[in-house]
């Protein structure tokens, strides 16, 4: 009956353990406040480790847009319409992405910076936007993937695609 508890305790403790496993991770999701260039629509992303096991992630930028394309790091962009935000419609046929193929590892606080240019995938109006970025750690990982909070920005003026 001793072990038949001590063996409930390690199974509870293990799955406890493996639940807050993605609490260890920290994201930061920056982009300019006000945009009034097509370059202020650069989207810079940090992920650092904060847990005891290895975090694997790719090696190079790998992103995707939220119900188009597939990547690593997918891309939510809503504008405020109303009191409300709406989902974006995304301008790019696809996003050129070299193949998952070299991994990298984070170790306990280190940390990996990602830049992106969101001017191309859609066109910007006047207005105020939001965007997050879902990490799909769940691909490599043992953990559930995780969003970052929303970035606000606005646009003072209609933003030219290139």
């Amino acid at each position: 009956m001793k072990r038949i508890v001590i063996s409930c305790l390690y199974v509870f403790h293990s799955l406890t353990a493996f639940s807050s496993f993605g609490d260890s991770i920290e994201l930061r999701l920056l982009i300019n406040k006000e945009i009034k260039t097509a370059d202020d629509l650069t989207i810079v992303l940090t992920i650092k480790s904060l847990q005891n096991r290895l975090l694997k992630i790719p090696r190079q930028d790998e992103w995707g847009v939220i119900g188009a394309y597939p990547g690593f790091l997918m891309i939510q962009v809503q504008k405020k319409g109303g009191n409300k935000y709406v989902n974006m419609q995304h301008l790019v046929d696809r996003i050129d992405n070299i193949p998952l193929v070299d991994i990298d590892t984070l170790f306990m606080n280190q940390e990996r910076t990602f830049k992106f240019r969101i001017g191309d995938l859609y066109h910007y109006g006047k207005g105020q936007y939001r965007i997050r970025v879902l990490c799909t750690f769940a691909d490599l990982n043992p953990i559930k993937d995780t969003y970052t909070k929303w970035a606000y920005f606005i646009c003072d003026t209609e933003i030219k695609n290139k």
